[in-house]
């Protein structure tokens, strides 16, 4: 263990991570962490980890993490992160599917947020895919419109998620695959993605207190809880910018 403090919590969000890809990639080592002179970085290889459904290849997923101290130096944030869901490679077809070949190694759709964002969505979702009717209604905004810029890739479209305090885990996201596709998970998976996913929610809902503490105070004496500030100190003032930031 690392005699960095910052160190030793990625390392700690390392190992969580792993378990949760793991559950559906098999045992391993699936995510290896990095250090930069100003972060430090964990990320699974380039191509992504594979997905069975009933014992056969169906489609990858990569993820990176780019970490820092949090703006107070308590805690460990998230800087930028990207957790992607591709194709299988032509390597990964088996003879069952031999009359599959993918014909691109572009993402189906990527869950991504950045914490300096402003032009797009803090936490979003790009879809990628072609739909003839969505394109007509991208090629109709104003001009200036991303939509219109970019027409007609969907995949420029960047959907919303819950900004920067209640966006997807990756738990919520592997879970969903399984549930969605059909996906090979391991015994007591399910069970394990819930248990760090509620983790990641109390982790979520402590920051999201701290952008607006008399909310949270006031929504406790609604459940009978008496709460007040103790003497000398001065109540944070709400964090706008994350309140209204997308």
């Amino acid at each position: 263990m690392s005699d960095d403090p910052l160190l030793r919590e990625l390392e700690t969000f390392a190992e969580t991570t792993n378990a949760a890809v793991s559950t559906l990639a098999g045992p391993g080592n699936h995510v290896t962490v990095r250090k930069a002179p100003r972060s430090l970085s964990l990320s699974t290889p380039e191509k992504g980890v594979l997905f069975l459904a009933q014992s056969r290849p169906v489609m990858r997923l990569s993820l990176s993490f780019v970490c820092r101290w949090s703006a107070n130096q308590k805690y460990m944030a998230i800087q930028r992160s990207s957790i992607q869901v591709l194709p299988i490679l032509p390597v990964d077809v088996t003879e069952t599917d031999a009359d599959y070949l993918p014909s691109s190694n572009e993402p189906l759709v990527r869950f991504d947020y950045d914490r300096g964002s402003n032009s797009v969505p803090a936490s979003h979702i790009n879809v990628h895919s072609h739909h003839p009717e969505l394109g007509w209604i991208m090629g109709r905004g104003h001009p200036k419109s991303r939509s219109v810029r970019k027409a007609p890739r969907t995949e420029a479209l960047h959907f919303p998620t819950g900004g920067h305090r209640f966006r997807p885990s990756l738990e919520d996201i592997l879970e969903a695959l399984v549930v969605d596709f059909g996906l090979d998970v391991a015994a007591q998976g399910k069970e394990l993605l819930r248990r760090q996913r509620i983790k990641f929610r109390k982790r979520q809902l402590a920051a999201a207190i701290g952008d607006e503490v008399e909310t949270a105070a006031e929504a406790l004496r609604e459940l009978g809880y008496t709460v007040t500030l103790k003497p000398g100190r001065v109540a944070p003032s709400p964090r706008q910018d994350r309140l209204e930031a997308l």
